[in-house]
């Protein structure tokens, strides 16, 4: 019997399934979408060719993209930005690396500790995830973003508003700073040239600020792919788990099993999960195995779609709930001077 079954290897199961590994544990890493080969000839940085729902590569859709995509079933005109795929929506994040609001946990004692919803609180504090969180942050690794003239000019706006600088992670006040991201730092000719011929691995490395992170980051080129600029799961931790049994003592490789949609977590009749049960894309085979452990981390749409088909119990109401809208504030407008806005980056952040 496997030790440990991950459903997802995205943001959270790719995480989970390394340390688990490396732990020693036999771990099986479920994803329902394709594991892209080689980003350089997987990607482009054309829009629609990567985000398009229906014939993009990142999409909610089998392996084979030849085939169209699975049904989306939407109740508003709305979006969401989602994939399947080794790496998951990490693949066409910005590489944004907030912390949770400590205000959602129960430890916490602030000043406006009642506008959280205080009804459905983490049931552990804050403090309990913040040697979590330091682990992931240094191993992906998670740093301040890039600055340019651009974040320079954002900065000195904020100071004349009277925001005051925040200097820690953990953000309970209205302030700015420099925005923590999962990019690695440029260096060599990164940052310095907008030519593509110098802009190789290794006369570059890290971040080339090309702007096309949402497509798929595959900067710079000829880099291996453990030193891609854009830390999604897919160049970061996947590698790591798959590995795990050479680098780690002790450690064990996990085994990545792509194009295998799970279809229902199995109980008994007090309602504990036993087994699951997956499709294979290729082929239409239905799996099922029972493993010690089963972890659910495919995201926050498909985690409870999986829960209410399989029939699991939900006894205060709260799973598929919770969903907020992301929304992004910009200020535009013609300055008298150059702000470098031809160089993008996510460098700056107000809280």
């Amino acid at each position: 019997m496997r030790d440990v079954i991950v459903v997802g290897a995205g943001g959270g199961g790719a995480v989970i399934a390394k340390e688990l590994a490396c732990r020693g544990l036999d771990v099986l890493l479920l994803e329902a979408g394709p594991r892209f080969a080689d980003p350089e000839q997987d990607w482009r940085h054309f829009e629609s060719d990567a985000n398009n729902p229906a014939s993009g590569y990142f999409r909610f859709g089998p392996a084979d993209r030849s085939r169209p995509p699975w049904v989306r079933e939407l109740a508003q005109s709305t979006l969401f930005v989602q994939l399947s795929g080794v790496g998951g929506t990490t693949n066409h994040y910005q590489g944004n690396s907030p912390r949770a609001a400590p205000g959602v946990f129960t430890d916490y004692e602030g000043a406006d500790r009642n506008a959280y919803d205080i009804d459905h609180l983490f049931p552990f504090g804050y403090r309990e995830l913040l040697p979590y969180y330091d682990w992931v942050e240094h191993t992906l690794p998670v740093e301040t973003a890039p600055m340019g003239l651009k974040e320079e000019i954002f900065f000195r706006g904020a100071q004349q508003l009277g925001l005051p600088v925040e200097r820690t992670k953990d953000i309970t006040r209205a302030a700015f700073r420099p925005q923590q991201n999962a990019i690695l730092q440029p260096r060599g000719n990164a940052g310095r040239t907008s030519d593509p011929h110098r802009l190789v691995f290794p006369r570059a490395e890290g971040c080339t600020f090309c702007g096309h992170c949402s497509q798929g980051c595959f900067e710079p080129l000829g880099a291996p792919i453990n030193l891609k600029a854009k830390r999604s799961t897919s160049v970061s931790y996947i590698p790591m788990a798959v590995t795990c049994d050479r680098w780690s003592p002790g450690g064990r490789a996990v085994t990545l099993l792509a194009d295998a949609f799970a279809t229902r977590i199995n109980t008994d009749a007090q309602s504990i999960a036993r087994s699951i049960t997956w499709r294979v894309g290729t082929t239409g085979e239905i799996i099922t195995e029972e493993p010690h452990v089963i972890v659910l981390t495919s995201s926050t749409v498909e985690t409870p779609r999986l829960w209410f088909n399989s029939g699991l119990p939900n006894p205060n109401g709260w799973v598929g709930r919770g969903l907020t809208d992301h929304f992004v504030d910009a200020i535009t407008g013609v300055m008298p001077f150059d702000t470098g806005s031809t160089i993008w980056c996510f460098g700056s952040s107000l809280e």
